[in-house]
């Protein structure tokens, strides 16, 4: 759901450091590069392309190097990451 408060920045960047550190305490390394590319969809969807591109680009060096050039994961990430420019 699209509400006005789901925008701010400050809640969502609290929150994406948050998953990120979990993920790393967690050894959940393998799935970081799932976790940015959802990030980036966020941020693409909130109106920030530079975030967007960020994460994306993290996405897919992380998809990369844990699922595989041709994993489909990676290929739909790097696809995300070309179309946002």
């Amino acid at each position: 759901m699209k509400l006005p408060h789901n925008k701010k920045h400050s809640a969502l960047d609290k929150l994406v450091g948050e998953v990120l550190d979990l993920g790393r305490a967690e050894w959940m390394l393998p799935q970081l590069g799932d976790f940015h590319q959802i990030i980036a969809e966020v941020y693409a969807e909130m109106g920030d392309p530079e975030m967007a591109r960020k994460h994306g680009g993290l996405a897919v060096q992380e998809l990369k190097h844990f699922a595989g050039f041709d994993n489909d994961r990676t290929i739909k990430a790097s696809r995300f990451l070309a179309s946002l420019g």
